[in-house]
């Protein structure tokens, strides 16, 4: 599946389980879904180039807002974790497609860890 086609099944995804059932704070799940499952798939795929633009943007977007500076910075430490994980993450991710079975729970793990958060980060982002 290409990288567009998954970003845009969340997406879709997304706006039908708003829909179905609407909160006051919509947009943070309907943007923040897909960019996780974008971020997983340049992951699989092996680039982390692009994972660690998003993360350079939001990152410097939220510390640029005024309220960025205001929370300590210990609340976004699964955040850095991820931003230093993307590179193993995504070198680990050879494994998934690969017939190399023993490392494939830790390039599962990494690759989880850094989307999951990679969705926290939009959601503060937003």
């Amino acid at each position: 599946m290409d990288l567009g086609q998954g970003f845009f099944a969340a997406f879709i995804g997304s706006v039908l389980a708003r829909a179905n059932k609407p909160i006051d704070l919509w947009m943070f799940g309907i943007v923040a879904e897909p960019v996780g499952v974008l971020a997983a798939g340049f992951l699989a795929k092996g680039r982390w180039k692009p994972v660690m633009a998003i993360y350079a943007l939001m990152l410097a977007a939220y510390f640029i807002h005024p309220f960025g500076t205001w929370l300590p910075l210990w609340t976004m430490l699964d955040i850095l974790l991820a931003l230093a994980l993307i590179y193993p993450a995504a070198k680990l991710s050879r494994n998934l497609f690969g017939e190399n079975v023993k490392l494939l729970p830790p390039s599962l793990v990494l690759l989880s860890f850094v989307a999951t958060v990679t969705d926290s980060l939009t959601r503060c982002f937003c």
